[in-house]
């Protein structure tokens, strides 16, 4: 039990059929969040009282845009990406990777590894849009990718 909430499911259905699933809260700042498959991000509400309705609810989330003019110290970045600014400032990609395909891995040298966007939008959160892999790795993906978008123009 977290700070009142009961013990959390591990993975909800939303009223519209989207199967979410929980973060760690160590990941999140010690707040309930929770991950669809396609990138969208929900809180967890628990309502207990006497003058309020009991139960639990999902509430899906507007992430954070890097470009956005009140995200001062991200504005510079190259690549934009969508973050939860209120769970732990968790990048989006890396929620939903966790959640979707698994704990963050790490190299021989116990460098966590990175979430890579397959196809190079990096507002594309979708979980078959992205995969760990080493800095190494990455540093070839991103090369080929941005040959092949040379190529294309």
């Amino acid at each position: 039990m977290l700070s009142g909430i009961p013990d959390l499911p591990p993975s909800l259905v939303c009223e519209d059929g989207t199967k979410v699933r929980l973060l760690p809260l160590e990941k999140t700042g010690g707040k309930a969040l929770y991950v669809s498959a396609d990138g969208r991000c929900y809180s967890y509400w628990f309502r207990t009282g006497a003058d309020l309705p009991c139960g639990s609810f999902l509430r899906q989330l507007k992430p954070q845009d890097d470009t956005s003019k009140t995200n001062r110290f991200n504005a510079h970045r190259k690549q934009k990406y969508l973050r939860m600014t209120s769970y732990g400032n968790i990048l989006v990609h890396i929620a939903v990777a966790i959640a979707w395909i698994g704990p963050r891995p790490k190299d021989e040298n116990g460098i966590p590894f990175e979430c890579h966007h397959l196809n190079g939008i990096t507002k594309d959160n979708r979980v078959e849009n992205l995969i760990w892999l080493s800095r190494a790795q990455h540093k070839i993906y991103d090369a080929q990718l941005r040959a092949s978008q040379k190529s294309q123009h």
